[in-house]
């Protein structure tokens, strides 16, 4: 299969989710728009408003739902943090979205909020992401996505083991877990790119015309 020619039901739009404070260049989500673009797939990274400052759910899913007229089983949904929560809140709203690939890459952890979170109003804004998530909500979600999975590492200050097992479990998804020094899987842990999301995206044998240099074994 060539990039740009497709079949019915193969990926051919590619929505990027980023978390608080954004995935800029060196990033392996801007990687990954890249690597779609190239592919010519239709490809959707939007910077969301006050990525740096205090987000606000709604206005989040404002500007996704202005930037996705169609969630079908021809696009893929890639989340990374607090942007994994959105995800799932973006399908939540969006009841005529059967998105056909959703990666959740480092799913940030309620508990871990609690924790981590100094600023007392960054805190709040990230509670909120998660509120109406529970209850068996997202076992719902799941059975409108036709392939799901959930990538983590024990090692995440940001994510609770106990819950992402617990998430992979009621999505019903495939489960990664990186080693413990792959921490929240991003610049800090010398994540600038992941293949392995690609190849899940192109399904494409010929995988290494879309490859960049991997800058970390994992």
């Amino acid at each position: 299969m060539q990039a740009g020619n497709f079949k019915s039901g193969e990926i051919q739009r590619v929505v990027i989710i980023h978390g608080t404070n954004g995935s800029n260049a060196i990033h392996w989500q801007s990687w990954l728009a890249r690597k779609c673009k190239y592919a010519r797939l239709e490809t959707v990274f939007p910077k969301l408003p006050d990525r740096s400052g205090i987000p606000k759910l709604s206005a989040w899913l404002e500007a996704l739902d202005r930037a996705l007229p169609i969630i079908d089983k021809t696009t893929a949904i890639i989340a990374h943090s607090s942007g994994c929560s959105v995800a799932l809140q973006l399908l939540k709203a969006r009841t005529d979205a059967t998105p056909g690939l959703v990666i959740l890459v480092a799913p940030v952890s309620p508990s871990r909020v609690l924790v981590e979170a100094k600023n007392p109003e960054l805190r709040d804004a990230l509670l909120k992401f998660h509120e109406g998530l529970e209850n068996g909500e997202v076992s719902l979600l799941a059975n409108r996505i036709s392939k799901r999975q959930v990538i983590y590492s024990p090692g995440d200050r940001w994510v609770e083991p106990d819950i992402a097992a617990k998430l992979t479990v009621e999505f019903r998804a495939d489960v990664t877990i990186l080693s413990i020094d792959s921490a929240h899987i991003n610049i800090a842990s010398g994540h600038h790119t992941y293949p392995p999301i690609l190849d899940a995206i192109l399904r494409d044998p010929h995988r290494d015309l879309f490859y960049e240099p991997i800058k970390r074994i994992y």
